[in-house]
């Protein structure tokens, strides 16, 4: 029997960012906002360290801190090529 394969992949967007708090932080007031994305993303990177996922950034932080990403990028050795990051 040929051990099971999960897919995994993990949207990374800011606390700000999701839908349901559209209403209190609209795209205007983004840039006021604190961003708390990279704490997510280095204990994603931690937790997930042996496993292969397809990590999907965003637009504005992937556009925002783009040194920020590429660092994760080589952190994410596994990513293919065509993922967003």
């Amino acid at each position: 029997m040929s051990p099971k394969k999960i897919l995994l992949t993990v949207d990374l967007e800011d606390w700000f960012q999701v839908e349901n708090l559209r209403a209190h932080f609209p795209h205007a007031v983004w840039s006021e906002c604190e961003p708390r994305i990279h704490d997510s993303v280095n204990a994603l990177l931690e937790l997930f360290h042996n496993l292969r996922c397809i990590y999907l950034v965003s637009h504005r932080p992937a556009q925002t801190d783009t040194d920020f990403f590429i660092h994760a990028r080589l952190a994410m050795n596994k990513v293919p090529d065509t993922c967003n990051i």
